[in-house]
């Protein structure tokens, strides 16, 4: 996180994966920031080598408390060249 709001919400902010003590991949191409679109709304780890990470999706009229839909990506962890490595496998919207 670089920064916060005037209500102390995170700006700058990323999702970093590891397994164990190396650095699988980032959860956003970018870093996010809060009440915006692609801002992250949770992370599931459903196995050791799998999770899914909600992200907040905007349309132009949507207030900024409710996003009108979510996505929902499915990432794998898969190890290259011995290493981890973080790759999204799938997307689904949800209004």
């Amino acid at each position: 996180m670089s920064g916060v709001d005037g209500m102390c919400r995170p700006l700058g902010y990323q999702g970093f994966v590891f397994v164990g003590e190396q650095f699988a991949g980032t959860l956003s191409p970018q870093p996010m920031n809060s009440r915006t679109d692609g801002d992250m709304a949770r992370i599931f780890l459903t196995s050791p080598s799998r999770l899914w990470v909600e992200y907040k999706r905007y349309d132009n009229d949507d207030p900024l408390c409710c996003p009108s839909e979510m996505n929902q990506v499915w990432f794998n962890i898969e190890a290259k060249n011995a290493k981890p490595l973080l790759i999204p496998t799938e997307v689904m919207t949800e209004a």
